[in-house]
C-alpha cells in the first residue's frame, strides 16, 4: 500500500495584453510512503522465504505546462513522477529480491475548438483532441477524441486509442 501527501502550485502567464493566450505552468511536490507486508505473502512454491515487512518514504515531483490561444487551440505537456523510484525488498535467507518500480511517464495533449451553429445554437462547437503517452521501453500510445458540445450543458463524443509501434 501507499500513502502520499502533495502540495501543488500553478501560475498562469498572460502572453500579451490584447491577445487571449496564456501559458500555465504547474509543479507538484510530495512524499510517498510505501508499506509492504511481505511476510504475509503465500507463494505457490513450497520454499520458505524469510521476508520482512517494510516502510520506505520517497520524494515525488511532477511538472506540467499548458498553453491555450483564443479559445481556439490548446496543448500541454506533463511529466508525473519525474524521478523514477525503485524499491528493493530482500529475502534475508535466500538473497532474493522483490522490487516495486515507478517509471516516469511523459504525456502530451493537443486539441482545439471549431465553432458550429447547428441546431440554432450559437454556443455549439466541435472539439477534436489527441492525447499521447510515452513510457521508456514501451510503445507510444495515443487517444484520439472528438466531442460535439450542444449549447452550454450537453455534449457527446467518440474516441479511441491505439499503440504506435511495438
Amino acid at each position: 500500500g501507499q500513502i502520499a501527501i502533495y502540495g501543488r502550485f500553478a501560475y498562469q502567464l498572460k502572453l500579451g495584453r490584447r491577445s487571449k493566450q496564456a501559458l500555465t505552468l504547474g509543479l507538484s511536490a510530495g512524499l510517498v510512503q510505501y508499506r509492504t507486508q511481505l511476510a504475509e505473502i503465500s507463494f505457490a512454491e513450497s520454499e520458505d522465504f524469510n521476508l520482512v515487512n517494510d516502510n520506505v518514504i520517497y520524494p515525488d515531483f511532477s511538472l506540467g505546462a499548458y498553453y491555450h490561444y483564443k479559445d481556439k487551440i490548446y496543448g500541454g505537456i506533463s511529466m508525473p513522477q519525474i524521478f523514477g523510484i525503485k524499491t528493493v525488498f530482500r529475502d534475508t535467507s535466500h538473497q532474493r529480491a522483490f522490487d516495486i518500480q515507478r517509471i516516469p511517464h511523459l504525456y502530451g495533449l493537443l486539441g482545439g475548438y471549431i465553432d458550429v451553429g447547428w441546431f440554432r445554437s450559437n454556443t455549439s462547437f466541435i472539439e477534436p483532441s489527441v492525447w499521447l503517452r510515452y513510457v521508456p521501453n514501451s510503445p507510444i500510445s495515443a487517444d484520439v477524441n472528438v466531442r460535439y458540445h450542444i449549447g452550454d450543458f450537453y455534449w457527446f463524443g467518440l474516441g479511441g486509442g491505439f499503440g504506435l509501434g511495438t
